[in-house]
């Protein structure tokens, strides 16, 4: 009855060290974590299955992302998918010129990704899937809206700090004056992400 099965992807703080500032910056809350899900890497699935849901769908993700969350989804509603002791480290750029252009491009992927699958899988991504997606653009419509905006901003403020607490620990292993501005960019991240989330939530498909 097992149709798939997803291992485990770790994000040792060893790896994370390793990284250039703004690519710290991008996975300091998955710094340490060990998560699951399907990565494409340690994933086993029937051959049936996936060629019944006609597997990855690579138009509607097209230049989005996303489309391997998409087919996971699509899986359980067919059958039963289970989690595996498999282990991956997850790796990503380690190119010290990692800039914040980079990091621009990166979120706005995240971002989009985050709105075509609300859009097309909706409630198969779960209650706490749904939160993770809009809490973003919540913040920042909730911002601009009074006499709620008061109460939003502490929020969005509150929501920076701790997301990316784990970046302040850079005072303390060596500064780096790009540290100052984090606060400032988080902010400005909310307003962005929520941007590209309705864009592509939005956007047509063609």
């Amino acid at each position: 009855s097992i149709i798939a099965t997803y291992g485990l992807i770790e994000h040792p703080i060893w790896v994370w060290e390793q990284y250039p500032f703004w690519e710290k910056y991008l996975f300091t809350l998955n710094a340490g974590e060990i998560t699951t899900g399907f990565v494409g890497k340690i994933d086993c699935y029937q051959r049936e299955a996936a060629l019944s849901i006609g597997g990855y769908d690579a138009h509607a993700y097209a230049q989005i992302g996303g489309e391997d969350a998409d087919f996971h989804l699509r899986l359980k509603n067919i059958g039963l998918i289970i989690p595996t002791n498999a282990r991956v480290v997850h790796l990503h750029d380690l190119n010290p010129n990692f800039s914040f252009l980079q990091l621009m491009e990166k979120k706005k992927g995240i971002a989009r990704t985050y709105g075509r699958l609300l859009r097309l899988r909706g409630f198969d991504n779960g209650v706490i899937g749904i939160l993770v997606f809009v809490l973003k653009p919540v913040l920042a419509i909730g911002s601009l809206i009074p006499p709620f905006n008061t109460f939003f901003i502490l929020l969005l403020v509150l929501f920076s700090l701790w997301y990316y607490r784990r970046m302040y620990s850079i005072l303390f292993v060596g500064f780096d004056y790009r540290i100052l501005a984090v606060p400032f960019v988080s902010i400005f991240f909310i307003y962005y992400d929520a941007f590209w989330f309705f864009e592509a939530f939005f956007r047509k498909i063609k």
